[in-house]
């Protein structure tokens, strides 16, 4: 029996498991190593697929499960986009002109109707549409009016103008294709007040489709 022992060589590990089965199960001690071993074996095995994802120095020639998992460094800071600056009370005068340009399309009008949720059949149902006053799709109001915005907000006064008041007549309708032009002048200033009174129209081609007026307050000075 010291012979099958020495021979076997068994570990520490092994030599403890064959004591428990010995004690608890009454195995005999060449059982009891056999199997003791096997699990010692598998314990081994074990431990060395744990040792794979085990942080590892970068010496190690594999990179660790910590250096996988480890957060991607943060992106460098975005520039920040200039803007031209708006024009003070005192830098507009009445009759200054500022235009914008754009064309409209059929997927900007279903845009603004899921946007909006304004999904009347005349502006995205071309079959409703047909058998309507209008003979086809048109666009939304607004959409048309959405170019006085961004000709205020961009241009005249500019980045900065606060937005008050509108007035809005729409004489035409617009439809997919139309390439638009939106006009902006200045009617009056109130430099007491801080506010300018724009003329705001929209046309297409030499029609007008939309016209009305506009109260702002233009940005202040630059200090």
């Amino acid at each position: 029996m010291t012979s099958m022992t020495a021979t076997l060589a068994p570990t520490t590990t092994s030599t403890s498991i064959a004591r428990w089965l010995e004690l608890c199960w009454g195995i005999p001690e060449p059982s009891q190593v056999a199997f003791a071993d096997a699990m010692g074996a598998w314990q081994k095995a074990w431990e060395e697929s744990l040792a794979i994802w085990a942080p590892q120095p970068a010496s190690a020639g594999r990179q660790g499960w910590a250096e996988v998992a480890a957060p991607l460094p943060l992106a460098a800071p975005r520039m920040q986009r200039e803007y031209p600056p708006g024009r003070s009370i005192d830098q507009l005068e009445v009759g200054q002109q500022a235009t914008f340009t754009k064309l409209v399309t059929q997927a900007e009008i279903d845009g603004f109707a899921q946007v909006t949720g304004d999904d009347n059949p005349v502006h995205i149902d071309e079959e409703w549409a047909a058998a309507s006053v209008f003979k086809g799709r048109i666009s939304h109001g607004l959409l048309t009016a959405g170019l006085i915005s961004a000709t205020i907000g961009t241009q005249l006064p500019g980045p900065g103008t606060i937005y008050m008041s509108q007035t809005l007549r729409w004489t035409a309708p617009v439809r997919s294709g139309d390439m638009l032009t939106c006009t902006v002048t200045v009617k009056e200033l109130i430099p007491e007040k801080n506010r300018a009174i724009l003329t705001t129209i929209v046309s297409c081609e030499d029609r007008e489709v939309l016209v009305g007026e506009a109260i702002v307050v233009p940005p202040l000075a630059a200090t």
